[in-house]
């Protein structure tokens, strides 16, 4: 899992947070593009099992507390775990 960070404070910045967002999802196609094909497979299946445990990929996943953050909410249409 990739975490957002403060660029000034880095991880000890208040910023920090567990969240997968759905949009999030292009960066396993994009790690094979430069190369990374192990971390692209384990990226992938990192976010495949969120999808995977429940059914579908939110907008917003608290991987931290495995569960759907509060300030997403459920999107079917959303394509890019299948195309990564």
């Amino acid at each position: 899992w990739y975490t957002d960070v403060d660029m000034f404070r880095g991880l000890k910045g208040s910023f920090n947070k567990e969240v997968f967002e759905s949009l999030m999802a292009f960066y396993p196609g994009m790690q094979i593009l430069i190369g990374e094909l192990t971390p692209s497979a384990q990226t992938l299946n990192s976010f495949f099992l969120a999808r995977e445990f429940l059914g579908f990929l939110p907008e917003r996943f608290h991987f931290g507390r495995w569960s759907v953050d509060n300030g997403g909410g459920r999107h079917p249409l959303r394509p890019e775990l299948l195309e990564s």
